[in-house]
């Protein structure tokens, strides 16, 4: 007798890094629609906010 098929739809849910990299990514992206006449040279200060961690609000 065989168990029935169980399809589970699992989303891994991002690490730490990667919820940072998609952070990083998102405040570059508003940095270069804020400054389109340099899109090579974010902000500063959003350069220094990418460094620091971010609280884990997932657990």
């Amino acid at each position: 007798m065989t168990k029935p098929l169980v399809i589970r739809h699992h989303i891994p849910l991002p690490s730490a890094e990667g919820r940072l990299a998609v952070a990083r990514a998102q405040r570059l992206l508003l940095a270069r629609a804020e400054h389109p006449t340099s899109p090579t040279q974010p902000v500063p200060e959003v350069q220094v906010r990418n460094e620091q961690a971010e609280p884990d609000t997932a657990a």
